[in-house]
């Protein structure tokens, strides 16, 4: 995830299967990544949503 440009100072996994990320910084966010559909060949198209400041 080079594309965020920032740290990743923790990753957790949820109870609802998605990946959830804390950026290290002043303003910190968690990002949650998850799986948002599968294609007709069965690939996983992911897909990443911002939570907000931590």
């Amino acid at each position: 995830m080079g594309e965020l440009e920032k740290r990743i100072r923790d990753v957790r996994v949820g109870l609802d299967g998605a990946v959830y990320l804390l950026t290290d910084s002043p303003a910190g966010r968690v990002l949650r990544v998850f799986p948002k559909e599968i294609d007709n060949r069965g690939n996983h198209n992911d897909c990443l949503h911002d939570g907000g400041n931590a």
